[in-house]
Formats: C-alpha cells, sequence, structure tokens
C-alpha cells in the first residue's frame, strides 16, 4: 500500500473573483486594432485569392483580364497593398502578398499586428501569439519561392487558414469581457467598411455577372448565396445577401447589430441614461439597415454607412482611448477586463 501525502493548496480561502478589474486604455486600443489589423489582412489575402483562382480558371478568366480584374486591382492600389500602374495578374498577386515597400501589403498587415499584440502578451494565449509568428514567418520567406499563380494560390490558402485559426481562438478562447469586445469591435467595423467598398465597387448598377461572382467569394458567401437562389447571381439578391441580411455573418447589417451589442454592455460614464456618441451613431445606423430596401440599395446609401462606420470607430477612440484633443477623460471603470 503507497500513501500520498496530499498537500493543501496554502491560499485555499483567496476570494473568488471572475473579473480582473479595469481594463487600461492602452490595452482596450491594441485590442480594437489588433482586430482591425486581422481583418484587413484577412480582405486583402482574399483579394490575392481571388486573382489567382481567376486566373487559373479558364471559365472565369475575365477575373484576370477585364473589367473586374481592374476594379480588385484598384480597391488593392487605394488600400496600399499594390503600387499604382498596370500590372498582370501574377506580380500584383504576389506583391500584395509580400511587397515590404507597400504599407497594405499582407506581410506588413501581419506584421502590424504581430507589433500591436506584442505590447499585451499576456491577454493573448500562447498558441495565438504562436499562429501569429507562423503566419508572419511563412510570408516572409515564401516571396522567394513563387514563379506561378498557383504558389500564390498556395501562400494564400495558407494564410487564410491561419487567420482562420486565429479568429477561431478569439472567439473560443478569450473571456467574453470587454478586452474581448473591444477585438471584435475592431474586426466588425474593418469588416463592415470593407464590405461596403466591395459593394461600391462590384455591385454597382451596371455590374456584371462575374463583378457579382467576385463579391461573393470577398464576403465568403457563395455558399448562402447558392443554397438560397437556384436562378443563378442578380443583382438585388447579392446587394441583400452581403449588406442587409441579418442573418448573414459576413453582411454589414451583422457586424453592426454586433457593434450596437457590444457599446450596450461597456459602461458609460454617466448613470443618467443620455446615449454617449459611439451609440448615438451605431443606434440609427443599425435601425436603418434593418429596413432598408436592397432595391433601393445606391451606392451613396453604402458609401454613407461606411463613412458612418468610420466616424463610429473615430467614437470609440474619443471615448475609450483617451488619445487624441477630443479625448473624453473617464473614471476607473470596474469589470472591464
Amino acid at each position: 500500500l503507497v500513501c500520498f501525502n496530499v498537500e493543501k493548496p496554502p491560499f485555499d480561502d483567496v476570494r473568488v473573483r471572475r473579473i480582473l478589474g479595469h481594463l487600461p486604455s492602452r490595452a482596450a486600443d491594441n485590442l480594437f486594432w489588433l482586430g482591425r489589423y486581422l481583418e484587413r489582412t484577412e480582405a486583402t489575402v482574399r483579394m490575392v485569392r481571388a486573382l489567382c483562382s481567376s486566373v487559373m480558371d479558364s471559365e472565369s478568366s475575365i477575373h484576370g483580364r477585364g473589367e473586374t480584374f481592374e476594379a480588385l486591382r484598384s480597391i488593392l492600389i487605394e488600400w496600399g497593398a499594390l503600387a499604382d500602374g498596370a500590372a498582370p495578374a501574377l506580380p500584383a498577386a504576389r506583391n500584395s502578398l509580400h511587397d515590404a515597400a507597400a504599407s497594405g501589403a499582407v506581410i506588413n498587415l501581419v506584421r502590424s499586428a504581430k507589433r500591436t499584440a506584442s505590447g499585451m502578451r499576456e491577454r493573448l494565449s500562447a498558441d495565438f501569439w504562436g499562429l501569429l509568428v507562423d503566419l508572419e514567418a511563412d510570408l516572409a520567406g515564401g516571396a522567394s519561392s513563387i514563379s506561378n499563380e498557383a504558389q500564390v494560390l498556395e501562400q494564400a490558402e495558407n494564410a487564410l487558414r491561419h487567420l482562420a485559426g486565429l479568429s477561431g481562438l478569439a472567439q473560443e478562447n478569450m473571456n467574453r469581457v470587454a478586452g474581448w469586445r473591444f477585438l471584435d469591435m475592431g474586426r466588425r467595423i474593418e469588416r463592415g467598411t470593407n464590405t461596403c467598398q466591395f459593394v461600391r465597387t462590384l455591385a454597382h448598377d451596371e455590374a456584371s455577372i462575374d463583378d457579382l461572382d467576385l463579391l461573393l467569394d470577398l464576403n465568403d458567401s457563395q455558399i448562402t448565396y447558392r443554397a438560397r437562389y437556384i436562378v443563378g447571381l442578380a443583382l438585388n439578391p447579392v446587394r441583400d445577401l452581403v449588406m442587409l441580411d441579418p442573418f448573414n455573418t459576413r453582411s454589414v447589417a451583422f457586424q453592426v447589430a454586433a457593434l450596437r451589442e457590444h457599446i450596450a454592455v461597456l459602461p458609460t460614464l454617466q448613470g443618467d441614461g443620455i446615449p454617449e456618441p459611439p451609440s448615438r451613431i451605431v443606434l440609427p445606423l443599425a435601425a436603418e439597415l434593418e429596413t432598408e430596401d436592397a432595391h433601393a440599395l445606391f451606392a451613396d446609401n453604402v458609401k454613407r454607412y461606411e463613412e458612418t462606420l468610420m466616424s463610429l470607430s473615430n467614437a470609440i477612440a474619443d471615448r475609450y482611448f483617451l488619445q487624441g484633443a477630443k479625448a473624453v477623460p473617464t473614471v476607473k471603470l470596474v469589470g472591464l477586463a
């Protein structure tokens, strides 16, 4: 018979608590921008994948040589992922992934995310940090090996798998306290503004079937659309799915609804029930998207929604991050970490 001497934990009378206290504004700022960087990275990688896969697919080769390619290239240029000027699909895709001189290239977005995350390692799991480091290493080491579209496509697919892992860890492994909310708000605002720009560029009144097909790819909504509509691609159903559908987790309406929920839970400065600036922006925006009609969803409306989301981002920064001339001084907030 073997006896084990099991010692009692020395501090078994420690008071139980379920929150860490208040969240420093710097940590909230970093988490918010980490979410934005990761979402912008994913959107850029999806555009790179669209460039490569469409060129390789003979039935959709207009993606690589026609007006749809030009629309895609114009977004990459505007985002700083690609230098202005004519470029074939392969150099455009390769540079959008690896060009260290382009501020919006995927490698630089990943490095920005890593730099932001490095300032709060204690708030991120080892698995999250490891995936981020692996993603940067894969992108940094893969530039010299590219000689065709298939290799760029393989790197893009690998990057998307890493990003999906990071998203899954954020959703399943982070406590549902304010730190997670700021991370998620950053992702939601970035995804909403990106989608608005995609819609303005690809779902205009003269949009082609190829434009709409690309929009569904970028919005990761191909399966949903094909399951719902048998007749093929049509402008208004595509607009509704990516902009207004509250059940589509990639739609603008879904992002705004999530933002409204996050802002409603975060503490307010005063207990007088008066909505603060972020609430005054997100509440009417959510109501408008809930009642909007896809048939009346013109470019001006989409542009206004995009600008409103950017105003919301600024209002969140002014309210919670305590930076700049418009920053709102706050009291110590409990239960935010």
